[in-house]
């Protein structure tokens, strides 16, 4: 990867983030960019470091790492931050199916009645249990992208909420960068959840 490559991928993932209408899976990752304002831009150094350690699909988890937790800008205007943050994602991406056990087990404990129930409004006012346990960092994004590519939870919100719309948004857009076995995570689905 060059640091062209690096910074075109980096405005990709912004735009994919940052963008409700751009999609980088549908687009395929396209974008306009100017190889000779690049060599102009200071932060051209800062893609010349990235590229020269990581493979492009790393780069790519780091900037969806940092863009996922929350950084505007994918780490790039702190790189050992966003290094940090990555390494972070890929403890929890190697732990994937430990933490999404954990996490729905906190679940099924907390609000007995099975997958409905997380997902439902409370009656009381309250965010549905699946975004209290996100908003409170009981539940992590993570599993919120599976649970939703296993049951299209999303589809089921009240969106006119606006910390749902975010959560929503957040889980949408992320979720091409998450790996799932969807038959592995059903059975074991099934299994904490007696089903």
């Amino acid at each position: 990867m060059t640091p062209f490559e690096a910074y075109k991928t980096y405005l990709a993932m912004r735009l994919h983030f940052t963008s409700p209408n751009y999609d980088i899976v549908k687009s395929k990752g396209a974008i306009r960019a100017s190889e000779s304002s690049f060599m102009m831009k200071k932060e051209r150094f800062t893609f010349a470091k990235m590229a020269n350690r990581y493979t492009k699909p790393q780069f790519v988890s780091l900037l969806a790492a940092n863009f996922a937790a929350g950084d505007k800008y994918g780490g790039m205007y702190n790189v050992s931050q966003a290094e940090t943050v990555y390494k972070e994602w890929v403890s929890r991406t190697e732990s994937q199916t430990y933490r999404y056990k954990q996490e729905l087990t906190y679940l099924h404990d907390r609000w007995a009645g099975g997958l409905e129930t997380f997902f439902r409004d409370d009656p009381d006012g309250a965010h549905p249990p699946i975004i209290y346990g996100f908003l409170t960092k009981q539940v992590s994004l993570e599993t919120l992208v599976i649970l939703n590519k296993l049951f299209q939870f999303t589809d089921k919100l009240d969106t006119t909420d606006p910390v749902i719309e975010e959560v929503v948004t957040l889980v949408r857009k992320y979720s091409p960068f998450v790996r799932v076995p969807k038959e592995h995570f059903l059975n074991v689905t099934n299994t904490i959840l007696g089903s």
